[in-house]
């Protein structure tokens, strides 16, 4: 696979294949090793990702083909579906990535796959398929709804994913996106199209915030529009959950492509970063917040957010926790992983008498018991409460602050104290959070602060004791410019849990620079590394498994 490349439009398979091309099909030829490693990458267009299919001549079943997709960056092997009587939907399904042995008869590096492999692969999922075209096709009959509830949480545990890689669902998934998507849960899965991304758009943009007091839809103060009940974060969570959904239906042949993927960047990341920091003493807004007449709502709402202020957490790892979590012996909250956005466990310190007072007259007097066990059950329906529990009660504690915010600025403000006392290593810890996260979302710039640091650094400066003139004429030896400061933390850079494209881009990273050890890079270039890719899957959705891998920071 040599370095060699050539643009899609130049790309002709006589140039590089003399023997066994089909007299016919001009994309078809006998695959041979020595043949396949002449074919040249193609050149890499701005904004375009091109690729050249090129069939099996002599591998071929009826209703499948054999195929190699030749793109900027590798060859790789896919067994293409042709729709008819025998197969129920055409699609396209990847086999692996080329290598072939060295001159020593080494195997291909881990990921790839030789040619051999690829046939053996080729045949063992074409029989599958002929066993499955007609359960396909009486699964893309099913509703929706009918797939999530039967089917899809088996496919999850049996079959890996589109990366590859076996990821079985997480709980409470499918719940959720019965709940997401309320008016496409019952078409059938065979019905989706690439449309329905803009329906879910029109869907969510008409859904608006109201004031609790006029009924009216809360304007955004910058573009003075309605506010949506879904931020682009949360549309991204359903598109990616519904997207994953459909990716399996595709890779077990229930529909021909997943047409709405790809469309990751219409929902992108957040980009708000807060310049709001609460500036309230803990235990004056929190007896504020449980004793003033002024503070509406119920004793539980006020729990989430004295919860949220005392300990930075997220309001959702507040009102989806359990009873059993709350420990007023210790004074602590733990926080499982199901209902932490990383699906990382932590647990926290409350150390306030006014909360814990009030937590046990809510438990005494408000709490009913219920059979999940959670702390703040709905009184509406099975399962926990929602956001509306805490509305009323941030809606007459905001005043109290005199700032304009929203309710998740304590988080903010919460974050700001801990990185300003014991680092921004240390608040990522306690938020649960990655340093990258706590740096881009909580750190905030301090002008006055910034100016007397520079001043103090310059003032230094002028009192070291100036060097000799012949320091200056014969100047020491320097160490290199690429070495890192000794003292500089050194992280984990596991290359074997990467996904595949996440290496492809930290193999290119590293190159030239220099690594204390194998697996191990330096803190600063680590978080430049998780910076590129977060990029790079912001303007193209490099998957699934990435997305995972991100959260993962």
């Amino acid at each position: 696979m040599g370095l060699k490349r050539v643009k899609k439009e130049d790309f002709v398979l006589s140039d590089y294949v003399k023997n066994g091309l089909h007299t016919k099909k001009s994309t078809s030829f006998v695959f041979k090793v020595d043949e396949i490693k002449k074919l040249p990458l193609l050149d890499k267009m701005e904004g375009k990702d091109e690729t050249v299919d090129l069939f099996d001549y002599s591998e071929s079943r009826k209703g499948f083909s054999l195929v190699l997709r030749i793109s900027h960056s590798k060859k790789t092997f896919y067994l293409k579906a042709r729709a008819g009587k025998t197969v129920a939907r055409g699609a396209m399904r990847k086999l692996g990535d080329f290598g072939y042995r060295t001159a020593n008869r080494s195997r291909p590096a881990k990921g790839l796959i030789e040619l051999s492999e690829a046939r053996k692969k080729f045949h063992e999922l074409a029989d599958q398929l002929m066993i499955q075209s007609e359960e396909a096709r009486e699964v893309a009959d099913l509703t929706i709804r009918d797939y999530l509830e039967t089917l899809y949480t088996h496919d999850r545990d049996n079959y890996s994913v589109k990366s590859g890689k076996h990821h079985p669902l997480k709980p409470g998934t499918v719940e959720q996106l019965i709940q997401a998507f309320p008016h496409w849960i019952d078409r059938k899965v065979g019905d989706v199209k690439k449309e329905w991304v803009q329906e879910f758009v029109d869907h969510w943009d008409s859904l608006h915030l109201k004031d609790l007091e006029t009924g009216k839809p809360v304007l955004d103060p910058v573009t003075n529009k309605p506010v949506s009940t879904n931020s682009s974060e949360t549309r991204r969570k359903k598109y990616t959950m519904l997207n994953a959904m459909f990716n399996m239906c595709a890779k077990r042949g229930y529909i021909p492509s997943n047409p709405i993927d790809g469309q990751i960047g219409r929902f992108p990341r957040s980009k708000f970063k807060s310049d709001v920091s609460y500036d309230y003493v803990f235990e004056e807004v929190i007896e504020h917040l449980f004793n003033s007449e002024d503070i509406k709502g119920s004793l539980a709402g006020k729990i989430v957010i004295a919860t949220m202020i005392l300990t930075g957490a997220r309001n959702a790892e507040v009102y989806k926790n359990y009873t059993s979590n709350f420990d007023s012996k210790e004074r602590t909250m733990f926080i499982p992983a199901e209902i932490s956005k990383n699906n990382g466990q932590r647990k926290v310190k409350i150390e306030n008498d006014t909360y814990w007072e009030f937590v046990a007259l809510y438990l005494e007097q408000n709490h009913f018991i219920n059979q999940f066990g959670h702390m703040f059950p709905s009184t509406k329906k099975n399962g926990h409460a929602t956001e509306a529990i805490y509305r009323p009660v941030w809606e007459t504690l905001k005043p109290a602050f005199n700032q304009e915010g929203r309710l998740y600025d304590v988080r903010h403000t919460f974050a700001r104290r801990v990185t300003k006392e014991f680092g921004i290593s240390q608040a990522a810890e306690v938020l649960g959070d990655s340093i990258e996260t706590a740096h881009n979302h909580y750190v905030q710039g301090d002008e006055e602060e910034k100016f007397a640091n520079m001043a103090a650094i310059q003032q230094t400066s002028r009192e070291i004791e100036k060097p000799a003139q012949a320091d200056f004429e014969t100047p020491a030896k320097e160490p290199p410019a690429h070495q890192q400061d000794s003292s500089e933390q050194i992280v984990e850079a596991n290359e074997e849990f990467m996904p595949e494209p996440v290496l492809w881009l930290f193999n290119m990273f590293k190159n030239g620079k220099v690594l204390p050890t194998p697996n191990q890079i330096y803190a600063s270039q680590w978080q430049h590394f998780v910076g590129f890719v977060t990029k790079k899957h912001e303007r193209s959705d490099l998957g699934e498994e990435v997305e995972d891998w991100l959260m993962m920071q």
